[in-house]
């Protein structure tokens, strides 16, 4: 499991009741062309806990700090074998809202957090 943190552009929030399912992008600067950026649309990615508290309450096109997981674990499939994802899944477990509608620091690459780091009421 890796732990970490990315601003990101809310774009569709569904409510599932104990989780969100949310749409929202991320972008970086190109290093090629001025004044460019590189955009990555994530769908479906269950925000729980923190996160799924706070972004019902948010509009389209807001601006925020993720904080999150990515996994890739094995699970027993329908014929009782071992199987693996065929993608990782993506879970945001806490959200800061950036009130200015700042894009946060694009010169920094998202943050790989140390599970150390990680705030003592993480949901797993």
């Amino acid at each position: 499991m890796i732990f970490w943190e990315a601003y990101a552009t809310i774009w569709r929030v569904e409510d599932k009741g104990k989780y969100s399912s949310v749409n929202f992008s991320t972008s970086r600067k190109d290093r090629n062309e001025e004044g460019k950026y590189i955009f990555s649309n994530w769908s479906f990615v269950s925000f729980v806990s923190k996160a799924n508290e706070k972004v019902r309450d948010l509009d389209k096109g807001a601006r925020v700090l993720l904080k999150g997981t990515l996994d890739n674990e094995s699970y027993i499939n329908k014929d009782g074998e071992v199987a693996y994802r065929k993608t990782p899944k993506m879970t945001v477990y806490d959200l800061v809202l950036q009130e200015d509608g700042s894009r946060g620091n694009m010169d920094v690459p998202p943050k790989i957090v140390s599970s150390d780091e990680v705030d003592e009421d993480f949901p797993f």
